[in-house]
């Protein structure tokens, strides 16, 4: 990090040098070298096509070709270019009077006005490719565009008519077997019983899907329909049922490189596993599905500044290109005051870096002054603290004598000695006592008991009172002189303590405190 007085001598010479690097742009002959880069690279910006010329650039491209197209811009999500490219296959299959391709370019054209959730145009293409297909015995493409009407219908919640429409499209299916597609009309009616709330008709859907995809080995439609019954053998409490198809749908995403399904089905098998109270493999899957998740929007978000960056490029360049048109003194004023801006933009930037390191220096400051006060604090309750537990274990030491020295007389004692006889037996910590050092330890430690009264674990009293000595770090023998008991009794508790903690799965009794420090506020 640069300090101050740098900074200072670089914004001083970027003054002084700014003018003269304006002067060595306008004077440098080296112009005419930069326009005519510009000028060769002429004849291949004149390739570079809008999305608007997307026809004369597929010119020369059959209707096939273009429906392939518009179909790979479409699984690839960009909707606008596929709807271009169907639009010249449209055009292109009424010209030549190609009536099959003309029915698929129909069922394309209705798959991306859905996804541009313009369910109306969307609908009017499939009513007309159906037709075609029925008239032309395009058997598979009649189904299809049956299944796609019924995917609309059931995201409009009409639900009756879906179902009708997937009926029709699993009749064509089964009499020429199409098992994919007919897996997918299945899993369709599935998803549309599910959304009833009819989960016994839905999940008899879904196992007749999964019987059509293995007739044609169709692994994406096994790992979405093994999704599907994994949520509804959640939804009907059958946790084992629901893991085993959670797991299978896991398997087969895997093996086709299906990076949103295998999110999916970690988000799901996170839920299935909290529900049974499972929360390790919960956890497991929640951070798994956490790290994929941010990989994919990662990837999601390099592809999109890619192709805006393509498209930035492409836009400057065509301006370049107009500016050249005009004339030259034109571009040197543009470089002019883009080079002020750029000039400026960087002074600015300078100017906020010097404040910027200076505020955090400043807070830098505030922050270490504020910590080693809380530091000063702390310690000094903890030696408090400490004191307070040293005095409780000379004041067992002192009673520890009296009651020697009682002991030592006759019968015939007064009456105030009898009464410290009896404080004697109160070796451990008095209720007085311990009020007292609960107030003084929560001060340190403010969520220790609530956390130790909260957790699962179900703690003696004499257990509680251990651990706040092991928190203090007291020796074994100032442990012991303080509860009143010997060692080897200290020795004991703690082994008790410890497999306590063990069966439920904390190593030592340190692991525990650590999980209880990671609570503290």
């Amino acid at each position: 990090m640069l300090d101050n007085y740098k900074i200072k001598i670089i914004i001083i010479g970027l003054f002084v040098l700014f003018p003269v690097f304006v002067f060595i742009i306008l004077n440098n002959d080296g112009d005419s070298t930069f326009f005519s880069s510009i000028e060769k690279d002429d004849t291949k910006l004149k390739v570079q096509e809008t999305y608007e010329d997307v026809c004369q650039k597929y010119f020369n491209n059959n209707v096939n070709v273009l429906n392939n197209l518009a179909v790979e811009e479409w699984e690839q999500e960009n909707y606008e270019l596929a709807l271009s490219i169907g639009k010249c296959a449209y055009t292109r299959a009424l010209l030549e009077n190609n009536q099959i391709e003309f029915a698929k370019t129909l069922n394309i054209l209705g798959l991306i006005y859905w996804r541009l959730e313009n369910n109306k145009d969307a609908m009017d293409a499939y009513t007309e490719s159906a037709k075609l297909a029925n008239k032309l015995n395009l058997h598979k493409l009649q189904g299809l565009t049956y299944t796609n009407q019924a995917l609309i219908l059931k995201e409009q919640r009409h639900y009756t008519k879906a179902l009708l429409f997937n009926q029709k499209a699993i009749e064509i299916f089964k009499t020429y077997k199409y098992y994919r597609e007919l897996g997918i009309a299945y899993n369709n009616n599935g998803q549309i019983y599910k959304n009833q709330g009819k989960i016994n008709e839905a999940e008899h859907n879904y196992i007749k899907a999964i019987n059509s995809y293995k007739e044609q080995e169709y692994k994406d439609g096994l790992s979405a329909t093994f999704y599907n019954l994994a949520d509804i053998n959640a939804k009907k409490n059958n946790k084992n049922d629901a893991i085993k198809f959670g797991h299978l749908s896991l398997k087969i995403a895997k093996e086709v490189n299906r990076d949103v399904r295998v999110k999916d089905t970690y988000l799901k098998l996170s839920e299935i596993y909290e529900q049974s109270n499972r929360l390790d493999s919960a956890i497991f899957y929640f951070k798994k599905y956490n790290d994929l998740n941010n990989k994919i929007l990662i990837t999601n978000q390099s592809k999109i500044l890619a192709k805006s960056q393509a498209e930035m490029s492409a836009k400057i360049k065509d301006l370049q290109i107009h500016n050249l048109e005009k004339n030259k003194e034109l571009t040197k004023n543009r470089i002019i005051i883009i080079s002020i801006s750029i000039y400026l933009a960087f002074l600015l930037g300078l100017i906020f870096i010097l404040r910027y390191t200076s505020r955090i220096k400043l807070k830098s400051k505030e922050v270490t002054l504020r910590l080693k006060a809380s530091n000063e604090i702390l310690d000094m309750k903890q030696h408090e603290l400490k004191s307070y537990i040293l005095d409780l274990t000379k004041k067992n030491e002192i009673i520890s004598n009296l009651q020697n020295v009682i002991n030592n007389r006759d019968s015939s004692v007064s009456k105030k000695n009898i009464e410290i006889a009896k404080l004697s037996k109160k070796r451990i910590l008095t209720f007085q006592d311990w009020v007292v050092f609960k107030e003084k330890f929560e001060t340190i430690y403010p969520v220790f008991f609530s956390y130790i009264n909260e957790n699962k674990i179900q703690f003696t009293e004499g257990e509680i009172r251990l651990m706040v000595l092991l928190k203090l770090k007291i020796t074994s023998a100032e442990m012991g002189s303080i509860l009143g008991i010997s060692p080897q009794s200290v020795r004991v508790s703690k082994m008790r303590l410890k497999k306590k903690l063990i069966s439920h799965n904390f190593d030592s009794i340190e692991n525990f405190f650590s999980f209880v420090s990671n609570v503290d506020p």
